[in-house]
């Protein structure tokens, strides 16, 4: 997967991703630190005026992560598959989860009242004004996305995801959430 970084408005950077098997669709991705209005982003959602998926950062390990979630998405979405969510941005935080129960990912990876940091990831995306209506709500500031690591909760996601010490000598973290977000449809 290659990647470009966008200016966006604030003068800081978001990253924008072409993914390989649909390099017609942009994958925006932006991390926002200390925000302050989380109910207000929430009704933002909810009323439909954001077209994101806003995730808790303190469960993403790498962007890679998310650009796999995505993916899954947009494959069930272009070959007519029955989408687990109503939506493109809740099917990525589905995808996420090594859960199959929908509301408990929704819990475990979406943005919540305890969140400073908060991670948005645009789909379909070129122009870049899906993101920038995110922007323009978050009360926050943006900070680049290799600061990701500063939010991870490493510890909490060995335990979402069952990683045990064992695992960790012969692959990563990254690795270990990957595979289990993959044959997630298979156990």
């Amino acid at each position: 997967m290659k990647n470009c970084f966008v200016k966006m408005s604030t003068s800081e950077f978001a990253v924008r991703f072409r993914l390989e098997l649909f390099p017609e669709i942009a994958v925006c991705v932006a991390l926002f630190k200390d925000v302050k209005n989380v109910d207000e982003i929430k009704n933002s959602i909810v009323a439909r005026k954001l077209d994101a998926a806003l995730l808790t950062p303190k469960m993403i390990v790498n962007p890679f992560q998310v650009l796999i979630a995505v993916n899954k998405a947009l494959h069930v979405r272009k070959h007519g598959l029955r989408m687990h969510t109503r939506n493109i941005n809740s099917e990525v935080l589905f995808n996420l989860s090594p859960m199959k129960n929908i509301s408990a990912c929704f819990q475990q990876f979406g943005f919540s009242k305890e969140d400073t940091g908060l991670l948005a990831v645009t789909v379909d995306d070129d122009s870049m004004d899906k993101m920038k209506a995110v922007e323009g709500v978050v009360d926050g500031s943006m900070a680049s996305v290799d600061e990701l690591s500063s939010f991870t909760d490493e510890s909490l996601i060995k335990q979402v995801y069952k990683i045990h010490e064992e695992e960790l000598c012969v692959c990563s973290v990254l690795d270990a959430v990957v595979s289990r977000m993959a044959g997630k449809e298979v156990l």
